[in-house]
């Protein structure tokens, strides 16, 4: 019983661990889409990284770090960087393919 209890144990974290491993792909994704996104509308808009830093009131660091996708944003930064940049934030949830 204690070795069945055990492979159980044992299936169970590596479950848990494909799905923090799934989790981290998903997030990691997102992050870098935002940040390709980001970089090719401050491109677009001809605005350097510290103008955009002054105008939504954070360091340059801020700002570098979210194009590199180094920093995880709020909702709230990504629509103040919309707002300054001229676009409205939407948010779309496309249906993964299996």
């Amino acid at each position: 019983m204690a070795i069945v209890l055990a492979r159980f144990v044992c299936a169970l974290q590596k479950a848990n661990t494909m799905i923090d491993d799934q989790f981290i792909l998903a997030e990691e994704t997102a992050v870098a889409h935002v940040a390709i996104v980001l970089s090719a509308i401050l491109q677009q808009s001809g605005w350097s990284q510290k103008r955009l830093a002054k105008e939504i009131k954070v360091s340059e660091k801020c700002i570098s770090q979210i194009l590199m996708a180094d920093k995880d944003l709020t909702v709230k930064t990504l629509a103040r960087i919309g707002h300054v940049l001229g676009y409205r934030l939407r948010v779309v949830f496309d249906k993964r393919r299996k």
